[in-house]
């Protein structure tokens, strides 16, 4: 027997020969006693490994776990690949990375809770992982502690400032503070409110902030500023303005002159259209890489309104507009093309912290965007807008400005020339909102704009913030839309699409499985969340879905009674996960490592749905021996 386990197994370590990688991957012309281990399952390959030491080496094989990885989480084996070592974690084999799916996806049901009245529509959690709070029509918010078991730490009915219900929460970066969104009373209110809180035992309100529509949710600037927006109509129902506003999350009680409030951006929407879902990411990057996917394509496939010709004399280099004079072979190259040379190799023989001193090595520097959804066709969101932050500042005093008789004055000049207009029969001027090129230089510009052609229903930044994820509904392909009052019919399906925000490029996979059955007037937010490892959403099939990040593959479905609106990783222990649903529960799912450090038994606990589909083997025929 130890024979026959060594057919299969490797014991010294080497490289198989392609042809018989060729075998185990398709299973094809393999003699039939190496294929022993792997048709067993991996708790029987487990006890197999503490016969003896020959068996030991033979189910520690590198192609035999490819294999069983692939076979159980529905993989392609000629396609699957492992992730790339990271710096602190060592080489990947495919032993480890099945223990880590097994391990460390959340599977246990160990809370189920029930102190929300209405359908619970968001949950958030603090970066340091020892809270998460929740969002309910209900008109409260709540804030829990995340250690088990889980249990309530403060709230708030919002319904007293005249809150029709809670929608969004996010703490701030240092979890001292606490946003929460939400929308005003009124059967069809696009008004709401932003509310600020701490978060420490007090639960103390600090300021609240207008916010329209209510859906543009707001977002942390920074660990003490928040950005909220402001809409207005212009000259008719399709045309209007989204104002941007950065407002200080405490009032300031020492001085009248320290500025709580200052205008951020103004952009200009038409066809219905307008600014919601607000984000901000700040990453490190190199210049080059945002100059690739930023400047190059934006002439082309950008917002027309952000269509700026290059100041004379300049170029874009890195980070920004820099004046440019031809200076050699890279000088005129730059001016030539835009692109600088690529910088020298270091020489033959240079060690390898040498490349970091050559003279062309780019280093990383810190970039920031505020990031938001829109539209130029119908008033459904189906675009991501990209606008640049790095040369924005926070206004920290207000500027006396004109005094007291200034301002008389400045105001009785405009009313006598108001007066004489009138008295000649010339009407006032007023702008023209429907000739762009008349009212341009009174918007901000769009940087870039990414057409998603479908309806945006969600989206989240991955824990670096370099990636954005978006849940889509796409539209059928090449539909004309002819009037922006009427939107596209919406897919069933939904697809998880993943955009670099310093290339401005999607990349990977669009990650599918989950469903949703609104229309497009009754469709609501389905949030999606990121770790490492993990993609996880919403759905309204009662289930949310969780995918593994790498292999793209659907992992596990987590059952509830009705619509599942949101989901939310420990940032600190991505092992537990927390689900939000229209059932007006929310539950709280952790790993089994997860579990283990708690001291939790799983013996009894409800288990997520398995969502891998092993594939089937063919029947071999069995060979005879003729007697």
């Amino acid at each position: 027997m130890y024979n026959i386990i060594m057919g299969f197994g490797n014991p010294h370590g080497k490289a198989w020969p392609a042809s018989i990688k060729m075998d185990i991957a398709t299973d094809e012309a393999m003699p039939e006693q190496g294929l022993i281990f792997s048709y067993l399952d991996v708790s029987s390959i487990g006890r197999c490994g503490r016969v003896c030491r020959g068996w030991t080496e033979a189910v520690h094989d590198i192609l035999l776990w490819k294999h069983k990885f692939a076979e159980d989480f529905g993989l392609d084996v000629t396609a699957c690949k492992l992730p790339k070592p990271t710096k602190t974690g060592g080489s990947v084999t495919w032993r480890s990375e099945y223990r880590r799916v097994v391990e460390t996806t959340p599977c246990f049901l160990t809370d189920e809770l029930h102190d929300h009245d209405h359908q619970v529509l968001h949950v958030s959690f603090s970066h340091d992982g020892r809270h998460f709070a929740t969002c309910s029509k209900d008109g409260h918010v709540l804030l829990w502690d995340a250690a088990h078991p889980v249990r309530i730490r403060q709230y708030r009915d919002m319904r007293i400032f005249g809150w029709k219900y809670t929608q969004f929460s996010e703490f701030n970066a240092d979890d001292s503070l606490l946003l929460v969104s939400g929308v005003h009373l009124g059967d069809h209110s696009i008004t709401g409110e932003i509310a600020v809180f701490t978060v420490d035992d007090e639960f103390e309100l600090q300021c609240r902030i207008e916010n329209k529509p209510y859906d543009i949710f707001g977002t942390w600037f920074n660990s003490e500023y928040v950005v909220s927006g402001q809409l207005r109509w212009l000259s008719h129902d399709r045309v209007s303005e989204s104002k941007l506003w950065l407002n200080k999350a405490n009032q300031e009680i020492t001085s009248e002159h320290i500025s709580i409030v200052q205008p951020m951006f103004r952009f200009f929407n038409g066809n219905v259209c307008f600014c919601r879902m607000l984000r901000i990411a700040e990453f490190s990057v190199q210049p080059s890489v945002i100059w690739d996917g930023e400047v190059a394509e934006r002439a082309q496939t950008g917002n027309p309104m952000s269509r700026a010709a290059a100041p004379p004399g300049q170029r874009w280099v890195g980070l920004g507009w820099r004046e440019v004079e031809p200076d050699g072979e890279a000088g005129q190259q730059l001016m030539d093309t835009g692109e600088p040379p690529p910088p020298p190799r270091p020489p033959v023989g240079a060690a390898a912290g040498d490349e970091a001193r050559m003279p062309g090595k780019e280093e990383k520097r810190r970039v920031k965007y505020l990031i938001f959804t829109t539209g130029s066709k119908t008033y459904t969101p189906h675009q991501i807008g990209f606008k640049r932050l790095d040369g924005f500042r926070i206004q920290t005093r207000i500027a006396p400005g004109p005094s007291l008789r200034e301002r008389v004055e400045f105001r009785r000049r405009a009313e006598q020339l108001h007066e004489e207009l009138r008295a000649a029969g010339v009407p006032p001027p007023e702008p023209d909102y429907n000739d762009w090129e008349s009212v341009c230089d009174q918007f901000d510009s769009v940087d870039h704009v990414i057409d998603l052609h479908g309806h945006i229903i969600g989206m989240c930044l991955s824990p670096n913030q370099r990636y954005l994820f978006v849940n889509t509904r796409p539209w059928p392909e090449n539909y004309v839309i002819r009037n922006p009052h009427d939107p596209p019919p919406i897919a069933r399906e939904i697809d998880i699409h993943v955009i670099d925000v310093a290339t401005k490029k999607q990349i990977g996979k669009s990650y599918r499985a989950h469903r949703a059955y609104t229309c497009n007037e009754g469709c609501f937010f389905l949030f999606v969340d990121v770790t490492k490892h993990f993609v996880a959403s919403g759905a309204e099939d009662k289930h949310a879905y969780l995918w593994d990040r790498h292999h793209a593959v659907c992992l596990s479905r987590y059952p509830h009674a009705d619509v599942v609106n949101a989901v939310a990783f420990n940032p600190a222990d991505p092992g537990m996960m927390v689900t939000v649903s229209d059932d007006r529960t929310v539950k709280v799912w952790r790993s089994r490592l997860n579990c283990e450090q708690n001291g939790i038994d799983t013996a009894d606990l409800p288990h997520c749905i398995k969502h891998r589909t092993r594939r089937t083997r063919p029947r071999r025929r069995a060979h005879t021996t003729a007697t």
